[in-house]
Parts: C-alpha cells; sequence; structure tokens
C-alpha cells in the first residue's frame, strides 16, 4: 500500500468510534489523537487517515455518512 496523502479530520467525539469501525472495515489505518474544540470547548477526536489517490473519494464518502451535525445550546 502506497499511501500519498494524509488526510487530518476533526470529528465529534461520539461520532469517532463509528467512522474508526467504517474505515476499518474498508481496510484503511486510522490514528485517533483525543483533541478539543477551541470555540465550544467540545470533546472532539482528531483522526489521521493514509490515503491512496483512488480510495480518497471513499474515505470522504464515510465521513460524511458516520458524522452527523449537531446543535449546540
Amino acid at each position: 500500500m502506497v499511501v500519498s496523502k494524509l488526510l487530518i479530520a476533526v470529528v465529534h467525539d461520539l461520532d469517532a468510534d463509528q467512522v474508526i469501525s467504517a474505515l476499518a472495515e474498508e481496510g484503511h489505518r486510522v490514528t485517533r489523537i483525543p483533541s478539543m474544540g477551541g470555540y465550544l470547548r467540545m470533546d472532539n477526536s482528531t483522526l489521521l487517515i493514509g490515503v491512496e489517490d483512488e480510495s480518497m473519494a471513499g474515505v470522504l464518502a464515510i465521513l460524511e455518512r458516520e458524522c452527523s451535525s449537531r446543535e449546540i445550546e
């Protein structure tokens, strides 16, 4: 496997497990780093994903499918 890009995705902590599982099912390797958002100070996970050029669209589709939007009060 030749990795040509490093995708850095910051996702809400509640979505991280589902995203990582979906990526792993497709054979992608992911490193998870706990992080915190600066503006709302919410718990996030920063995901480091090594992606081949031809797999980029699939990885982005997984991120869109597995992450949900939230309203913060």
